[in-house]
């Protein structure tokens, strides 16, 4: 391989190591944000349907020994 050979691949390989980096930084800052928001909203959810059951079953039991 002759010195220009060797320029031009050294140039093709920075451009992929800025490719990859801006990959990695979208990645970080977008869709890891999304995805904690969704947790999050997953979360509530989850919260409130395991509260309703909960006060639906304590209900059930009240009914039952004390009525």
């Amino acid at each position: 391989m002759s010195e220009q050979d060797n320029k031009l691949a050294i140039t093709e390989i920075r451009g992929e190591l800025k490719l990859i980096n801006q990959k990695i930084d979208t990645l970080t800052n977008n869709h890891i944000w999304h995805l904690n928001r969704d947790i999050g909203v997953l979360t509530k959810i989850l919260i409130t349907v395991s509260t309703i059951l909960f006060s639906g079953l304590v209900t059930l039991l009240i009914k039952t020994f004390f009525m």
